[in-house]
């Protein structure tokens, strides 16, 4: 209850024109009962504004120690992360990495389908035929680990581009937060 009222209190302020007192109180509802998940959602936004990145990853840290399913804690961890230090940091903390050593090529009329994978080589074939079929030109996969023969296969099809990760996929949001990488960087534009 006490969560809720300090919860309450910061919705107030914000009506009310006031950030720095919201900030204190959703930071209050946050100390009174850390799985209340309604104060880290309006606090996060207002510390984004205030370009206040230092908390905002703190923040982010907390919350997805209880919520880490939550696709605005792996978003607003991406963007602090971006502005604190740089892309490559947050390409770091979800463990992003290009197996291809070239530049990515998409035109910007092409078509872009972003894939996790992870030992999936009888259903490649058939997926990468379907999907060119549909009109999709260029392939995101993002490979989890796989030990069957996934990787070698994906890095002859010339309309794939290939990162791997090795963080389990729960912790980057499903897959989501790699997409949101990969997106945010060569992907803004495009269907």
């Amino acid at each position: 209850r006490r969560a809720q009222g300090y919860h309450g209190m910061g919705l107030g302020w914000i009506k009310s024109g006031r950030p720095q007192a919201a900030i204190d109180s959703f930071r209050r509802a946050i100390d009174a009962d850390s799985r209340f998940l309604d104060p880290y959602l309006e606090l996060g936004p207002l510390l984004l504004a205030r370009g206040d990145w230092d908390a905002v990853l703190e923040l982010c840290q907390r919350g997805l120690r209880t919520f880490n399913d939550i696709s605005e804690f792996h978003k607003m961890l991406i963007a602090a992360l971006e502005n604190k230090y740089s892309s490559e940091e947050a390409w770091r903390w979800y463990d992003l990495r290009p197996m291809r050593d070239r530049e990515v090529a998409v035109a910007p009329e092409d078509i872009i389908c972003c894939v996790t994978a992870r030992n999936e080589l009888p259903r490649l074939p058939r997926f990468l035929q379907h999907y060119r079929t549909l009109g999709v030109d260029r392939f995101f996969f993002i490979d989890n680990g796989s030990e069957d023969e996934s990787l070698a296969y994906l890095l002859e099809q010339p309309d794939v581009e290939l990162w791997q990760s090795q963080l389990p996929f729960m912790r980057a949001n499903y897959g989501s937060s790699w997409f949101e990488l990969l997106l945010r960087r060569h992907g803004v534009g495009h269907w």
